[in-house]
Order: structure tokens, then C-alpha cells, then sequence
């Protein structure tokens, strides 16, 4: 190795904070920093120069832009941006969840586009569920903005979701954040999600704002009808009555002037503290925005190593119950719900406790005012309880047929 080569590995070893960099169920991000991107000085690290190849769509360019966007965060310092440049689309499958701690305050700018490859069997996944496309825990001052656009391309996901043999793990949502502090998601454009756009749990002060999401329910409808008319749709629920009294309440409701489809692909999903949700155009036909509960956690679980267990821990214990929400100045078309929950009756005693949902307007929504609440409560579990209070809905509008509240 010259010794060139050995000053920009030490430098570059020295911005990633290479010792800060904890190996949880994720990447070594400043290995793949050292890997894979060039040394540079200026405080902008585009994806080019982490590896990113633009327009190719194909396994092998989408998994090496995973591997650069990886890679990027491993390289950025506190204050730096990470660029995604105006007019390029990069194709990719995640490398990893990218766990933290990472450098505060850094900008993920899309002021191009990112496009998830929809090559299912390529698709990485962690225990129970596929990685998402940007899926970052632990993170501080983290932004997310620049005018640009994530695309899900969720048509193959919905497809294979509901025919036989279906989906054995969670399909991948486009953003999922969690224990996050001071994050900002602003002026981006989210389309066809494989299962929820934007779901952002224990985070303490959030801001999500001047979002357009939207999905093509009417292709959709089209796979639903497909579903419910065909041989294998019968066959596939015929296990049991309860089975197919599920499969057919799932796609019940496919007939005018509410049709309901059971894809998932929520709005913007949010969970903790302190949090603002505004200024969004939603179509979807699903929920709009959902408030989801906190939930306590008893054990340390050393899964994620037991730094992260105690991180964990520790949020929990102090931000327990959701709390402090506002929604505000939402236009919605074909939407399923300004939701709060599903809220659980249980040992973890979710909690959402002060939200409101102010100035929003629902174009032939199938559901407007959406709670959503269940137990698994016994006599053999102590201390079963969850709660939902003080939540307020102003100045909703609802035009056309719908079902007001829920």
C-alpha cells in the first residue's frame, strides 16, 4: 500500500468517527465508508461518490447503491449532506439497517430521485420482515428533505402479498426511522410503497411536512378483483371458516363507492413525542396519517447488543406514551382515516395521550375519524392496560360519501 493510499484511509477512518460506530444488526458503517468512498474535504458527499451508479436497473447496480447510500453515512461528519444530485435516479435494494450512533445533524438531500428495485427475491431481510428502502435508528438532527422523489414501485409487492403462496415476511416500507431525535422530513414526493410510506416511531420532536404521497389504488382494485374472483383465491382460503371469513372481510369492500383494499400502504405513520405533521396531499386509500402508541419495554433484550438494549430501555421508561401531536393542513383523496392506534390493551400499556387533527380536508375518504383499539388481556397478565386520551378533531371537512368516524 503507498503511503498516499494509507493518509486517506487514516482520514477518512478519522471522519467516519470510526470508533464511535457500534456493529448492531446492520452495516459496519465506517468500513463500508473506507471501502467505498472517495476522500473528500468539502461537507456535500454525493452518492457518486460513495459508488452510486444512476439509471441502471438491474440486481447488481441496485444492491451497490444500497451499499453507497450505506457507505455515505459512514463517511459524513456532524453537519454534512448527503446528496442525492438533482435530475439522477439511482435504482436500489438497501444494503442494511443502518443503526447508530451516527454523526449529528446530517442532511440526506433527494433533490433526484431513489427508486426501489423491485426484484423481490433479491430483496434483504431481517428476521420477520424486509429491510426498508431508508431504514436508520438512533439518530439525532437527522434531515431528510431537497424537492426530489422515493419511489416504491410496491405493484409486484401487492401481487405477491396476496395470491398464493403469499408473503411469509413483512414487506418494506420506503422510510422507517425509529429513536430519533429532532428530525425534520420535508418537501418530498413518496409513490407506491411495497407497505407503509413513512413510519417513524420513538421520536422525540419530529417535524414531517409539505409531503406529496401518493399510490395507484386503481391498479390495486384491479389485483383485489382479480383475487376475489379466481379459483385460487377460494383455495387459498378454504383452510379454515375463520380464514376465509378474514379473506373475504379483507376484500369486502372492493364494490363502489368504498372500495378498501388490504395493501397497507399507509400515509405517514408516527409514533412519540412532540411531533408535527403538516401540509401534506394524500391519496392512498389508506390510512392518511396514523398516530400509533408507545409501549413500555420490561426486558433487555441484548438482540441489537446491550448498548442498544439499554438505549431502548431508557427512551422507553421516559417516553413511554405518545404524546404532544399535531396533524394539521392535510388534503386527502380516497383516503381510509385520520387514525389514531391500533392501540393495544396489553403488559406494554400503550399509550397515546394529547393529538389533535385540525384543518384537514377529506375528498370521498372510506373513513374519516378512525380509532382503532383491541386486548390481549387475561387473567394471567398483570397490570393489562392501554390508554388513549385527550385527543381532539377540528375543522374536518368531508366531501362525498364516506363513513365519518369509525
Amino acid at each position: 500500500m503507498n503511503l498516499l493510499r494509507l493518509v486517506k484511509l487514516v482520514l477518512l477512518a478519522l471522519r467516519c468517527g470510526f470508533a464511535e460506530h457500534e456493529k448492531l444488526i446492520g452495516c459496519d458503517l465506517a468500513q463500508e465508508a473506507i471501502l467505498h468512498c472517495k476522500v473528500k474535504l468539502r461537507r456535500v458527499i454525493s452518492l457518486d461518490d460513495c459508488g452510486g451508479i444512476r439509471d441502471r436497473i438491474d440486481i447488481e447496480s441496485a444492491k451497490q447503491n444500497g451499499q453507497a447510500l450505506a457507505a455515505a453515512f459512514g463517511a459524513a461528519r456532524a453537519g454534512d449532506e448527503i446528496l442525492i444530485p438533482y435530475g439522477a435516479r439511482y435504482y436500489m435494494i438497501p444494503k442494511c439497517e443502518i443503526w447508530g450512533p451516527i454523526a449529528e445533524n446530517i442532511s440526506l438531500r433527494i433533490s433526484g430521485s431513489i427508486s426501489a428495485l423491485d426484484e423481490i427475491e433479491a430483496w434483504p431481510a431481517n428476521g420477520s420482515k424486509y429491510i426498508s428502502l431508508l431504514s436508520i435508528h438512533y439518530a439525532n438532527g437527522l434531515q431528510v428533505n431537497g424537492g426530489g422523489m422515493i419511489e416504491g414501485n410496491g405493484h409486484r409487492w401487492w401481487w405477491k402479498f396476496l395470491f398464493p403462496p403469499g408473503l411469509n415476511t413483512k414487506r418494506p416500507m420506503l422510510i422507517d426511522f425509529s429513536h430519533v431525535q429532532n428530525l425534520v422530513i420535508e418537501n418530498l414526493a413518496f409513490f407506491n410503497s411495497p407497505r407503509f410510506h413513512i413510519h417513524v416511531t420513538e421520536a422525540n420532536t419530529a417535524r414531517i411536512s409539505n409531503l406529496v404521497i401518493l399510490v395507484d389504488w386503481q391498479h390495486q382494485q384491479h389485483i383485489t378483483r382479480i383475487a376475489r374472483n379466481t379459483q385460487i383465491w377460494q383455495q387459498q382460503s378454504t383452510s379454515s371458516w375463520l380464514k376465509k371469513a378474514r379473506a373475504w372481510l379483507q376484500i369486502a369492500f372492493i364494490t363502489n363507492p368504498f372500495p378498501m383494499f388490504p395493501f397497507n400502504t399507509d400515509g405517514v405513520d408516527v409514533a412519540g413525542s412532540d411531533i408535527l405533521v403538516e401540509n401534506l396531499f394524500v391519496e392512498n386509500w389508506d390510512d392518511v396519517v396514523a398516530i400509533k402508541p408507545s409501549k413500555r419495554i420490561f426486558s433487555q433484550s441484548t438482540e441489537l447488543g446491550p448498548s442498544a438494549a439499554k438505549r431502548a430501555q431508557a427512551y422507553s421508561d421516559w417516553h413511554w406514551c405518545t404524546r404532544n401531536v399535531i396533524v394539521r393542513n392535510v388534503t386527502s383523496l380516497f383516503g381510509g382515516g385520520l387514525s389514531v392506534g391500533d392501540v393495544v390493551a396489553g403488559k406494554q400499556q400503550e399509550c397515546v395521550r394529547g393529538a389533535s387533527f385540525e384543518q384537514i380536508t377529506l375528498y370521498r375518504p372510506f373513513k374519516g375519524i378512525y380509532v382503532k383499539t383491541s386486548g390481549h388481556c387475561s387473567t394471567f397478565i398483570e397490570d393489562c392496560s392501554a390508554l388513549i386520551a385527550d385527543i381532539k378533531y377540528r375543522d374536518i371537512r368531508i366531501h362525498g360519501k364516506s363513513i365519518p368516524h369509525w
